[in-house]
This record gives structure tokens, sequence and C-alpha cells, in this order.
């Protein structure tokens, strides 16, 4: 794709990319392909003559929704949010419905300034939450109590090729954080560049229990 992109002579060329996980960490997590995989392409871009900048998407507020949806405990009736890394990790969140406020400066500058985002990363989230967050707005919102559990063993139905990469992926976040090192100074940065405020995710939590029949809980 980026080769035929050059070829076209395309005047921007943007890359949703992630770090390259088994670098930032030394070697110590190789099981995170999908940022790997991801990093090594946004390596090859940068080598290619063409104006890029990379969009490195965060953890979207729509999987609360689903796969990682808090659930009653069948045995107390509880509502827990159950997760495999600590309570005090920071998870950065973003509304994939506001992908186009992460892009829209990018975009905006290309009639004036094309190269102004040359090879720019662009950390789409609007902030980093730890799990007392996440589920203090819950309980804010929706008045049900929701407790955050850390259950590091938290994979069952999994292969064991997902179950490594889950593992990971809490290393990562509890150890390194989602985007390493320079993570939030560069979401600090990504967010001065903005015309619009992203979506907290309170807000996000108030739209869903406003908008589903029955709220977040049935």
């Amino acid at each position: 794709m980026a080769d035929a992109a050059v070829a076209a002579d395309a005047k921007l060329l943007i890359w949703s990319s992630l770090p390259n996980v088994t670098e930032m960490t030394g070697g110590q997590l190789t099981g995170v392909a999908h940022f790997d995989s991801k990093a090594e392409v946004e390596r090859y871009i940068r080598g290619l003559d063409i104006t890029s900048v990379f969009y490195f998407a965060s953890f979207y507020m729509q999987n609360m929704e689903t796969f990682f949806a808090p659930k009653k405990n069948p045995t107390t009736g509880a509502i827990e949010y159950r997760v495999s890394y600590p309570s005090e990790t920071g998870l950065p969140l973003v509304d994939i419905k506001d992908t186009g406020i992460f892009l829209e400066p990018v975009l905006s500058s290309q009639e004036m300034e094309p190269s102004k985002y040359n090879h720019a990363r662009f950390i789409a989230a609007t902030a980093f939450y730890n799990g007392t967050e996440i589920v203090d707005a819950w309980n804010r919102v929706t008045g049900r109590g929701v407790s955050f559990v850390h259950d590091p063993g938290n994979h069952a139905g999994l292969t064991e090729e997902v179950k490594k990469i889950m593992k990971e992926s809490a290393g990562l976040l509890s150890e390194w954080e989602y985007y390493g090192p320079t993570g939030r100074k560069d979401l600090e940065w990504t967010l001065d560049q903005l015309n619009e405020k992203p979506t907290s995710w309170e807000d996000y939590v108030r739209r869903v229990e406003e908008s589903k029949d029955g709220g977040w809980f049935g």
C-alpha cells in the first residue's frame, strides 16, 4: 500500500501505527504481534519519499460494550469489571467516532503547510484512565455499583496463542504503559494540536446509558 501511494504520487499517507513492543521492552515481551507489525510498516514508510503521519489508536471505548463489558458475577450477583491488569494501570481510551478530531489538524494543514506534521505521531486518546476512574464513571452515571476486579488469569475459553497475547498485553500496560515511556507526553502534544475536545470516558458512558434500552446493564 505504501509503495502504491508513492507510485501514485500521493501527497499524504496516514498509517495506523503502534509501538514496537519487542523493541520497547528489550525483548521481554515478544507476543504482541499486532503492535510490532504496525511499527515495522511505520519504519518502512519513514524511509519513503512521501509525506506521512502516524495515527496511534488507543483502546476503543466501544470495547467496553462488548468483550470488556462489566458482567454479573453468577455467584454473588455483583457487577464486576474483571480484567487482567491492576487497578492503578493507566489505559488510554478513545471514542472511535472521534477519529476525525485527531486527523483534522493534519488534513487542514495540507494546503498551507503540507509538511507541518511530516513523520509526526498523533496519539489518539482522550486520556489515560486507571481502573478506579473507569468504574467510578459507570457508578456515577448508572448508580449500579460496578466493582473493579484484578484477575490475571482471566483468559477462559481462549487459545494458547491468544492467552499469550492477552498476558503480554497486560504486562505491557502495567509495566511499560500502552505507548511506552513517552506516551503521556506524546498525548499532551497531540491534544494541543486539536481544534475540538475528544469525548471523555464519562461522557461516553452517559451517551450509552441514555441511548440503549435499559442502559448499560439492562
